[in-house]
């Protein structure tokens, strides 16, 4: 039993995709399933993406792991809904990926679910996918903002969803709409052990919003996220805003 007074320890890594790739000998982590699942992406852009997202997951496994397993090392399998987990987990390790056009992001923890997602902050969106992906509290606060803070908005409930859905495995066959994300009327039958923090950050003049689900529901100690940022350049900061519980 973990002691209550120890966090659970949350590593939320970010990278350029050009820097992992730089890296020729990070090639040579990926091993055959890797490169199996690689091979049918026939877009430059997201074959790089896809590719640099994979080696960054074998690099944060590993430290925390404190290098006692390579990075090549490490093997996965699927659940039946599609999630990603590592085969003989005896550290009980839960991971996320998530990447879009020039940045990727991993979230790595023990004991605890997971699940991150990120995309960039200005892109448009098409007003009808409001009503099939919003919960009534959140179409009620949406309509409410004016044009571009109503985008920025439902581009962040956009983010914490999936986060949300990822941490739980299930994707887009989830019913989107059953969730409030800000807490405007929690389900009951979620815990409020069950939180989403928010991170925002900029790469070459492009602002991203990620956000990181966190399920505490089998191990209840608090629990501390460090931001592992030392790939992406010197300038690049992120602001976290407060965990908002479900």
């Amino acid at each position: 039993m973990a002691e209550a007074s120890v966090p659970a320890p949350i590593y939320v890594w970010a990278s350029r995709v050009s820097t992992i790739l730089a890296a020729a000998a990070n090639l040579g982590l990926l091993d055959d399933d890797d490169r199996a699942s690689l091979r049918p992406l026939r877009d430059r852009r997201a074959k790089d993406s896809a590719t640099a997202a994979r080696i960054l997951l074998r690099l944060a496994l590993s430290a925390m792991m404190d290098r006692r397993v390579a990075p090549q090392n490490w093997r996965f399998a699927r659940s039946s809904s599609g999630k990603p987990f590592i085969k003989d987990n005896s550290e009980a390790i839960d991971f996320s990926v998530s990447h879009i056009d020039a940045v990727v992001m991993i979230a790595v923890g023990r004991g605890v679910g997971v699940g991150i997602d990120v995309e960039t902050v200005e892109q448009e969106f098409e007003e009808q996918i409001v009503d099939h992906f919003c919960h009534a509290s959140e179409r009620k606060i949406l309509g409410a903002l004016p044009a571009a803070q109503r985008r920025r908005v439902f581009l962040e409930l956009w983010t914490e969803k999936e986060a949300y859905t990822k941490m739980l495995g299930l994707g887009h066959s989830f019913d989107f709409q059953s969730v409030c994300v800000r807490n405007l009327q929690k389900p009951d039958e979620i815990s409020a052990q069950i939180c989403v923090e928010d991170f925002y950050f900029s790469v070459d003049h492009v602002l991203y919003h990620a956000a990181l689900a966190v399920d505490r529901r089998t191990d209840r100690r608090p629990i501390e996220i460090q931001l592992v940022n030392a790939l992406l350049p010197d300038q690049t900061t992120f602001t976290a805003s407060p965990a908002t519980s479900l």
